[in-house]
């Protein structure tokens, strides 16, 4: 299995409560659960309720989860801050 990069995750890791079973890139269900992927996803590991939601189940009784889309971050303002403990 490749590892999927940010440009081409289409589905990937199962969102399954019982599940996380890492898919190929283009697998319509998962491997172990057969559990429909949501498409579009661009998480590479994270919480399951930080990267995506429960959307109900499919026509074969799994569960169905749409993934999060990544949030955009800004660096350019950040500051590193050092704490020093003397003893």
């Amino acid at each position: 299995m490749a590892m999927p990069t940010t440009s081409d995750i289409a589905h990937w890791l199962c969102m399954s409560p019982n599940c996380t079973k890492m898919n190929s890139v283009g697998d319509k269900s998962c491997k172990r659960c057969d559990a429909e992927l949501a498409e579009g996803a661009k998480a590479f590991s994270a919480g399951i309720d930080e990267i995506g939601e429960f959307e109900g189940m499919n026509s074969d009784g799994n569960p169905v989860w749409k993934l999060r889309e990544p949030q955009a971050m800004d660096f350019s303002e950040a500051r590193a801050s050092t704490t020093y403990v003397r003893g």
